[in-house]
């Protein structure tokens, strides 16, 4: 995903959020205007001109989705390796229908399968291009866990390590929600939900003021008006 690339050569903005699978194929499916290196020779009119280019995904959405990120590029005659943070989607599910195919064909688009993919394993480096080390995440279809495999030790870990912000991730393997356990799909939508619940409710009045006087004071917060 050469978006990773791009991304790492503009250099992150002040207080940037870390980079989301979600944009990164944002920016994959961005439109590019070539430069005049690049330029694209017209059939119409035989000239060179700096055309925009789109990508997409190719169509129908596949069972199992590999999304290789690009933490490799050259640099001159040498290697450098991207070590932007990249915060995978351990338990929310991604929706690439908007980066498939040509668009246009609503017959087309309602007869396909769904758009919509669970993480079931990740692949991370650590290293350089000429040595390194590789381990995997990957989610069990019986209990819906996640374990760690680093050479012959395995061990579960939690969600949270899954999707936190990496430096390693490297290769990411999603399963379409229609071939991917009921359980992750109905645990997504119950995150999904909490999540939305919590946004909308919000903190309790007056929390918010009191942990930034505590935060101020180095002391303990004191309680809202009315709290229990």
């Amino acid at each position: 995903m050469t978006a990773l690339a791009r991304h790492a050569r503009r250099g992150p903005e002040p207080d940037e959020a870390p980079l989301t699978v979600d944009k990164l194929l944002r920016l994959f499916a961005g439109r590019e205007r070539l430069d005049a290196a690049d330029a694209w020779r017209c059939p119409r009119c035989e000239k060179r001109v700096r055309a925009v280019k789109q990508l997409r995904l190719a169509a129908p959405p596949p069972p199992v989705l590999v999304l290789h990120l690009k933490r490799f590029e050259m640099v001159g005659y040498h290697s450098a390796k991207l070590e932007t943070p990249v915060a995978v989607p351990s338990n929310v599910a991604v929706d690439i229908s908007k980066y498939v195919g040509g668009g246009g064909d609503d017959e087309a688009s309602s007869a396909a399968p769904p758009a919509k993919y669970h993480l079931c394993a990740v692949v991370n480096h650590y290293g350089t291009i000429e040595f390194g080390h590789y381990t995997a995440y990957a989610r069990s279809r019986d209990d819906g866990k996640w374990r760690l495999f680093n050479d012959s030790n395995v061990q579960s870990v939690e969600d949270d390590e899954v999707s936190k912000a990496s430096r390693a991730a490297y290769l990411l393997l999603l399963l379409r929600e229609d071939v991917a356990p009921a359980d992750w799909v109905r645990a997504a939508r119950n995150h999904l939900r909490r999540q939305s619940f919590s946004d909308d409710v919000g903190p309790p009045p007056g929390l918010a003021a009191a942990q930034a006087v505590a935060a101020a004071t180095n002391g303990p917060p004191p309680l809202p008006e009315g709290s229990v």
